[in-house]
């Protein structure tokens, strides 16, 4: 790899963009893994192949540029799942300003930083730390609710529910979601019988839900939601509890991006609607 990379500076030194972009579809095909996620964009660089190379002989460094971004920003997608895409766009985009002023040179220190930022672990090791954080919070809300101490059980779904934040910080909204719920005291000793805590949680994990879940995923939440409530009026508090730690979970893997959760009063009620 470290000679391809040597290659490309030669060539992009030389402005000899037919030679770059060889040795940039030979570099995407080195980086990207052979497992089966990754197949679609392993097709997709073959598909745009000629478009690439033809770019390059015509001059045509924008569309280059654009061939290039697009791989990147899929491989990253791959390989950060769910991650928020700021850092990559904010490199493709300055891939695109060196295009259109025809710097190849800087079109290549760009790619570059985009395939280090690709290929980084430090977001993916992250997040599987805050999943192991969120499952210890799991379980301690379990202990909390078999031992009906609600107080306890407070810190424990407050505390998971800040690991959800870290691990998925595209749901730009819910660290203040959460801090308006310590503010109002539903984690800590004003909870009453869990029933504030699990309308409190119901509220923002239901918000998650509508905000950032696929159809699939909602229509899940709403299947195991009528299983948990049986044609009751109310769910108690501690089987709320931890069908809501279920969800967070799966939150975790929610696709969609951010769109911004509304603002949420407490409920005092889980869901009369």
């Amino acid at each position: 790899m470290n000679m391809l990379w040597l290659q490309l500076r030669t060539a992009a030194n030389a402005l000899d963009d037919a030679e770059m972009a060889r040795l940039i579809l030979q570099i995407l095909d080195s980086a990207v893994d052979r497992q089966e996620r990754f197949r679609p964009l392993r097709e997709r660089i073959r598909q745009d192949e000629s478009r690439l190379l033809a770019a390059a002989n015509g001059m045509d460094t924008p569309l280059m540029s654009e061939i290039i971004g697009r791989h990147c920003r899929a491989m990253f997608a791959i390989c950060h799942d769910g991650w928020p895409t700021g850092e990559c766009d904010e490199l493709i985009a300055a891939m695109k300003r060196a295009a259109d002023a025809m710097d190849s040179m800087a079109m290549v220190d760009t790619f570059e930083r985009l395939l280090q930022l690709c290929q980084s672990e430090s977001r993916t090791s992250m997040r599987q730390a805050r999943l192991r954080d969120i499952d210890r919070a799991r379980e301690q809300l379990a202990a909390a609710v078999a031992a009906a101490s609600w107080e306890e059980a407070g810190a424990a779904f407050g505390d998971m529910l800040c690991a959800l934040a870290e691990a998925r910080p595209d749901f730009e909204e819910l660290p203040s979601l959460i801090a308006e719920a310590k503010a109002s005291g539903v984690f800590g000793q004003s909870t009453e019988h869990g029933a504030g805590l699990a309308g409190m949680g119901y509220s923002i994990l239901r918000a998650l839900v509508d905000r950032y879940a696929t159809q699939l995923d909602r229509d899940s939440f709403d299947r195991m939601m009528s299983a948990l409530k049986r044609d009751r009026v109310d769910v108690p508090p501690g089987e709320m509890l931890l069908f809501l730690s279920d969800v967070a979970g799966r939150a975790v893997a929610f696709r969609n991006g951010v769109q911004g959760l509304l603002r949420l009063a407490p409920r005092s009620q889980f869901d009369r609607n």
